[in-house]
């Protein structure tokens, strides 16, 4: 039996290793370790299953978030974080799910926006090797100014006694948004700057506007002849 003498690399004590054995257990700390090729080369075990078993669960909770299953993406990332701290990966995961791709915000007091607790993205910059520092970085900055710079667009209806259009089409720089009732106010949440907004009405008859949005908005639209107008824009 060929034995080599090495030390542990994670306590420093000395190892007498069989050189055909796979495996290797250290005597003073108790660290399992893996044989990786025949000069006794060696990687901790515990890294090893990690690595196995995180893996696995990334790929599965980054399909859980393109299905919209957040509650099982949710708990993904949180086994990834209780397996290992310090994978960034598992607190930016969880940051990502609870604001929804960096969609997500709180409304306060009507007009006021606030992001996502984003204690998760913290901890992920904090652990976060240095590439990855600057780009999470980037990305968390990024949408924080999106959220500060959202203004809240409230939509009226001003009801023609003949012509009454029960539904509206509205389109924000080549976004459609949806379909509307107009028996309801809208509320959209638009970025500070200029927008080209389209109206559609009956038959497809559109209206576009070219506006400059800077402060919280009160539009009132009105259906005339199957077109959507703006008669009145106040900022708030």
């Amino acid at each position: 039996m060929a034995l080599v003498h090495i030390k542990c690399p994670n306590c420093g004590g000395a190892i007498n290793l069989d050189k055909t054995m796979e495996r290797a257990f250290c005597l003073f700390c108790g660290t399992h370790f893996i044989v990786k090729d025949d000069n006794a080369h060696m990687q901790h075990a515990d890294s090893v299953t990690l690595a196995n078993n995180i893996e696995p669960m990334l790929r599965s909770a980054v399909g859980f978030c393109k299905l919209k299953r957040w509650r099982d993406a949710t708990h993904l990332y949180q086994k990834m974080i209780v397996l290992n701290s310090t994978d960034y990966r598992g607190w930016w995961g969880l940051f990502l799910v609870k604001s929804r791709f960096m969609n997500a915000y709180h409304v306060q007091d009507g007009n006021h926006f606030l992001p996502i607790d984003i204690s998760d993205a913290r901890n992920a910059i904090e652990v976060a090797p240095p590439k990855a520092k600057v780009y999470l970085t980037q990305q968390l900055n990024a949408y924080l100014n999106k959220i500060n710079n959202l203004c809240r667009v409230h939509i009226k209806f001003a009801y023609n006694l003949i012509f009454d259009q029960s539904t509206i089409s509205i389109q924000i720089d080549q976004r459609k948004v949806a379909f509307f009732q107009t028996d309801k106010p809208v509320i959209l949440m638009i970025p500070k700057g200029p927008h080209i907004i389209k109206f559609y009405g009956a038959e497809r008859r559109r209206k576009t506007y070219k506006l400059n949005i800077v402060s919280h908005t009160v539009m009132t639209v009105k259906c005339t002849s199957g077109y959507w107008s703006i008669v009145a824009i106040d900022n708030v």
